[in-house]
């Protein structure tokens, strides 16, 4: 799970941010590291979503809804999950989710399938324009494609399911 690459940094003594598109989706990121590091929280605050851990590192947990989510924050690692559906992703990464990376030289992830011709495409493009040499407004970042198949949980349930495809047609038809 992509809420997995917050912890290292986070373990370290950092601040890091998880912004999704809905609400429904920071819940279900929240839950599960809200899970996952309860035996080092220090302290949890659930109406700000946000974790302390024994370590020093925190998490914070925004939606994207508005675009100022995160503002005047500072963070090592920030990822923004299903990055193709937020609406105004591109006046949130300029406004407030790009400058809080700034203080400590933080690095984001944005994961999701882009859907149309969004804010997730014009970063993938301008990625793109860094490679070909321009030098207009490019966002500072390398961006890595990686097929859902490299995923360790979908690498499971793909290997679950073609076993099960291959046994199902090579097994012999009950008559």
């Amino acid at each position: 799970m992509l809420c997995d690459m917050l912890i290292r940094p986070a373990l370290d003594g950092y601040p890091v941010a998880y912004f999704g598109p809905n609400y429904s989706l920071l819940l279900e990121a929240w839950r599960s590291l809200n899970h996952t590091l309860s035996p080092i929280m220090k302290r949890t605050n659930a109406n700000e979503h946000r974790m302390e851990l024994i370590t020093g590192g925190m998490l914070d947990f925004w939606t994207l809804d508005n675009p100022d989510a995160g503002r005047s924050r500072k963070y090592k690692r920030v990822i923004i999950d299903e990055a193709g559906l937020v609406k105004r992703l591109m006046e949130a990464w300029h406004a407030a989710i790009r400058p809080t990376l700034a203080d400590l030289s933080g690095d984001a992830w944005l994961s999701g399938t882009p859907k149309g011709r969004n804010g997730f495409w014009e970063l993938w493009s301008w990625e793109g324009a860094i490679h070909r040499g321009h030098t207009g407004r490019c966002p500072p970042t390398r961006i890595r494609s990686f097929p859902a198949t490299r995923s360790p949980r979908c690498a499971r349930v793909c290997r679950r399911w073609w076993s099960r495809r291959r046994w199902t047609r090579s097994s012999p038809r009950a008559s």
